[in-house]
């Protein structure tokens, strides 16, 4: 038995939806950095508004990164 490249390369309508779950997420992203900067982030429970986006990005790049899996 033998396997090729082309037995694991990902099909077109596969790397489309790769790209699009991507873009939705950096755009989730770069809308919590806006709100960041506009001053307009929810802070989380006991945390201050660099601790809430950096905790509120790790979340959003989680999920991307685990959708993608």
């Amino acid at each position: 038995m033998s396997i090729g490249i082309s037995d694991v390369t990902p099909f077109d309508q596969l790397i489309n939806e790769k790209q699009t779950l991507l873009q939705k997420g950096y755009d989730e992203c770069d809308k919590l950095i806006e709100e960041y900067k506009n001053g307009n982030l929810a802070l989380k429970a006991g945390c201050n508004a660099e601790q809430t986006l950096e905790a509120k990005l790790n979340s959003e790049l989680s999920k991307i990164r685990d959708e993608a899996g």
